[in-house]
């Protein structure tokens, strides 16, 4: 037996704090700026000025008076029209009251403060502290303690205690007390509160209100309580002479009790106001029999308001300021005047030099301008009324000829400017890093000054954090005494075998495999030399391209120093320019002649070529030629990809449209495929995925699938949201959209979530292409207006859906294609179908099965059974499916996002007999 025990204990604690601020100052365009220049894109336009036409024209004087009230009463209409001041236009109704002395105004005849109050009602927050009375050191009554509480008791204190608290623990008579008698004692005392009003001299005004407590007692809780009036008629007392609101009590609580106004209010209501006679938030009122509550009533702006006194106010300024602008607004009546009207009034005038005719006889019926206070009207033609212009019968006068310039006027010209503006790029330059002279400049990237700054440490953010202590106990020591068992004995077998087997020459020949190994490694050594030969090269070369890419400004410099001096002619400067160029970009050295251009390859290559069973090997640096003679395959068919036959065997449609040629259905969907990546997000990157989709969309006349995708299928957006659809239909959802915001009463007119749009697939149950499949139909909130058919799994369980939601609501949703009652029949559904409903359904049955007893031949009867037992089992089989349309219902659309899509020509799910898809738009045929 051995024992130890082991305990380890470590403490350990660890904080961090670290902060890391670093700045980076480039300038990456290496010392040349960028200077973008704009210029404003102008219009220019001329305008010409000449004089057209030349008629008489007549001032007609008018008389311009003050304004009075029947003045400007008279001219209203066009006086407020071209009211300079809006403020004021309040006042031609002023003086509309007044000249009628107010008939049909319903308006006091003083200040709405000076009418007495007909109605009150409000509420107060009173919170209330009662004590339970102390018992005896035996826990027994007491009568002293319990006095004071005698008025607000519903029974004696004696019987109420002996009948609640004396069979109680003492631990538990608190709360009784607190639950059972408190209350009463509350309800006591709100029912002696008494209320007044209190006016400026202190006499106070009773007020019969009934205060009513709503809420249930909790002891030191605000409570609600009510304050209704008690009486039909209230004291006429007027608003203004109310300067106070006092609540009393007629009876007290006891000294160690207490009743706390907190908050209240209370509104009132005239004969042409309501308003509050107090509203306050912050009472904070201990109320006792000895202090009463006073609540300060002012008076507020509103209610000292006397709209008459308003009425004259406003009437005297309107025609203080019609006056101040005589000018103005009597020029706004004639410009206003109906032509009819300003007919008649001239009428009534002779027109100078007219022969007698009055003078709306002589000139056209038509205003062109006011001068003073005449006005400006065109003589009519035939007439003429200036004295001092008389045509010569032999030689007559055109008066354009009279009112012409001698000289034209100059043209006028006007620039404006235009919605665009045209942009040009400059950039700057700097000799230090142009094309460098070496005998100024120094190059540093190749001779750098070494002068930098001491390096710092790199700043780590990693976690300084130790890890876990081992927390793992020492094991046992060794112990002192060790077991050891001792190995099973060999079985006994014969060594004739052996001896015979050990006798054969070759047993272990070539045991090491020596020989193919050295083989193995020759062969490997070769190839890893003439690798090593081959990259070694091709450093040099990218050595020697750097090297002189970075010279050969130096370089181009000495050829052309070179040549100006006569050490190279032209020839040889283009040849030594051409050289440094190639090797610049890599292609300074020839490349080297294949094996295949060797004169005896190519000989040997050509004598094995056709032959069977023989092979040739060639080896040349990197390069390795293999050649063998391999018999071609007669099938004529090359190898299919997985899934490609299976495809081809079920669709007779792309049979007859690739020719029936497997192989070509497999290299034209490929090509199709590698030729437009951006459609491989659409079938999961799965080219097998998309090969199995081209059968459907060959039979809607749609070929080169992925081609058909990258051209007719863009990105769009609806609320924010974004969605892939048909590029004709971008612009439409737009204009829906704007419809729709224009429309709804919400910003995003209840859209949360997109689905659909562009996806290749066929509808459920069938090979046909969906509308989603050519991006002609979007899914809006699927889980808010679900398809009904996806709830559950079966055309069983589709109709038993169906039967429950009719028998809920009443109506056969499959048969309805209106909005208002499909949304109707689902509001239906939520408010109704719960487990009680269920229970009710299942008791009918009941209930039917029993009349059916009592008379088992009646068809009726067997009839009503059937169908109850049939909604019974559909409601079992689909309960599931029903709780979730509980929560949600099945048609939450606002109304506008259909009627939209409706009238743009869409069509909605909702509108479907067989199934209903209510997330479902869609729009045209599923075609090209």
């Amino acid at each position: 037996m051995r024992g130890m025990r082991s305990t380890v204990v470590q403490t350990v604690q660890q904080g961090e704090a670290m902060t890391v601020q670093t700045e980076s100052v480039a300038n990456y365009n290496h010392c040349h700026a960028l200077t973008i220049e704009y210029f404003e894109v102008l219009r220019h336009l001329q305008v010409s000025q000449e004089v057209a036409d030349v008629q008489e024209c007549l001032f007609i004087p008018l008389l311009m008076t003050p304004f009075d009230s029947a003045k400007a009463l008279r001219w209203r209409n066009a006086l407020r029209r071209y009211l300079r001041d809006p403020s004021l236009a309040g006042g031609f109704d002023a003086l509309h009251r007044i000249a009628t002395n107010y008939a049909g105004a319903d308006f006091p005849a003083a200040r709405f403060a000076d009418e007495p109050i007909q109605d009150l009602e409000g509420e107060l927050l009173i919170s209330f502290h009662i004590p339970r009375p102390a018992d005896d050191a035996n826990d027994a009554f007491v009568p002293l303690h319990w006095g004071p509480l005698g008025f607000f008791l519903p029974l004696a204190a004696g019987v109420l205690f002996d009948a609640y608290l004396s069979q109680r623990l003492k631990a538990e008579r608190d709360q009784v007390f607190a639950t059972q008698i408190a209350p009463r004692i509350v309800e006591k005392f709100i029912t002696q509160m008494q209320f007044a009003y209190i006016d400026a001299g202190g006499n106070a005004t009773a007020v019969s209100l009934e205060p009513t407590l709503i809420s249930n007692f909790v002891g030191g809780q605000q409570l609600y309580v009510t304050l209704r009036p008690t009486e039909t008629v209230l004291p006429a007392q007027p608003r203004a002479k109310i300067t106070d609101f006092r609540i009393t009590t007629t009876s007290d609580l006891p000294v160690d009790s207490k009743a706390i106004i907190h908050r209240g209010s209370l509104r009132y209501r005239t004969a042409h106001m309501s308003n509050y006679l107090f509203a306050d938030g912050w009472i904070e009122t201990e109320l006792r029999k000895t202090s009463p509550a006073v609540i300060a009533t002012p008076t507020s702006r509103e209610e000292r308001r006397n709209p008459r006194d308003e009425d004259r106010g406003i009437s005297q300024r309107l025609l203080n300021h019609l006056n101040e602008n005589l000018e103005y607004y009597h020029k706004a009546i004639w410009w206003s005047m109906d032509p009819d009207r300003r007919h008649m009034l001239l009428d009534g005038f002779v027109a100078p030099n007219a022969g007698g005719r009055s003078v709306a006889s002589v000139v056209e019926n038509q205003l062109i301008g006011i001068v003073g206070n005449s006005l400006v009207m065109p003589v009519a033609p035939g007439f003429h009324l200036d004295p001092t212009y008389r045509q010569d019968i032999d030689h007559p006068v055109d008066l354009l000829h009279l009112y012409a310039p001698n000289t034209p006027v100059p043209p006028m010209r006007i620039s404006i400017p235009t919605r665009g503006v045209f942009a040009e790029a400059v950039m700057g330059s700097c000799n230090s890093c142009e094309t460098k002279d070496d005998s100024v400049f120094w190059r540093w990237e190749e001779s750098p000054s070494g002068d930098l700054p001491t390096a710092i440490q790199p700043v780590s953010t990693a976690s300084r954090a130790s890890s876990d202590p081992n927390l793992t106990p020492k094991p046992f020591p060794a112990a002192m005494i060790n077991m050891q068992t001792a190995p099973t004995a060999p079985d006994p077998t014969g060594l004739a075998a052996v001896l015979k087997l050990l006798t054969k020459p070759d047993l272990f020949k070539d045991i090491t495999g020596l020989a193919a190994n050295q083989a193995n490694a020759l062969q490997a050594m070769q190839l890893s030399l003439q690798t090593a030969k081959s990259l070694g090269g091709q450093a040099v070369d990218l050595a020697q391209q750097q090297k002189l890419s970075q010279n050969i400004d130096q370089t181009m410099g000495s050829i052309q120093k070179a040549q100006r001096t006569g050490l190279i002619n032209q020839d040889q400067a283009s040849s030594l320019t051409n050289s440094a160029l190639q090797g610049l970009i890599g292609g300074g050295q020839p490349p080297a002649k294949s094996l295949t251009d060797v004169p005896e390859v190519k000989s040997l290559l050509n004598s094995v070529a056709g032959k069977p069973d023989t092979t040739v090997s060639l080896t040349q640096g990197a390069e390795a030629v293999d050649v063998g003679a391999v018999l071609a395959d007669t099938t004529g068919t090359v190898a299919l990809d997985p899934g490609v036959q299976a495809i081809w065997d079920a669709n007779p449609t792309i049979q007859a449209a690739f020719g029936n040629d497997v192989n070509k259905f497999q290299a034209d969907t490929r090509k199709d495929w590698d030729d437009h990546p951006d459609a491989h997000v659409h079938f999961g990157n799965s080219l097998s995925s998309f090969r199995q989709m081209v059968p459907g969309y060959e039979k809607a006349g749609i070929h080169q699938l992925a081609q058909w995708i990258h051209d007719n299928i863009q990105d769009a957006t609806f609320f924010g949201k974004k969605l892939q659809i048909r590029k004709s239909l971008v612009t439409g959802l737009a204009a829906i959209e704007t419809a729709i915001k224009a429309a709804a009463t919400t910003p995003d007119a209840g859209i949360t979530v997109l689905g659909g749009g562009f996806v290749p697939r066929v509808i459920a149950g069938s090979s046909t292409l969906s509308h989603h499949a050519v991006g002609q139909a979007i899914d809006i909130d699927p889980t808010s207006n679900p398809k009904l058919a996806l709830l559950v799994s079966g055309s069983a369980q589709r109709e038993a859906l169906f039967l429950a939601i009719k028998a809920v609501t009443g109506k056969d949703v499959k048969a309805l294609t209106d909005y208002d009652q499909q949304r109707t029949a689902s509001t239906t559904f939520q408010s109704t179908f719960a487990d009680t409903w269920v229970t009710q359904q299942q008791t009918e049955l009941t209930t039917r099965k029993t009349a059916l007893t009592a008379d088992p031949a009646n068809a009726a009867k067997q009839q009503a059974v059937k169908d109850q037992q049939a909604l019974v089992d559909a409601i079992s089989l689909v309960r599931s499916a029903l709780d979730g349309l509980k929560t949600l219902g099945f048609l939450n659309h606002q109304k506008v996002v259909v009627e939209k899509f409706q009238a743009a020509g869409w069509t909605w799910g909702g509108e479907w007999h067989e199934d209903k898809d209510y997330m479902h738009f869609e729009t045209g045929a599923v075609a090209p």
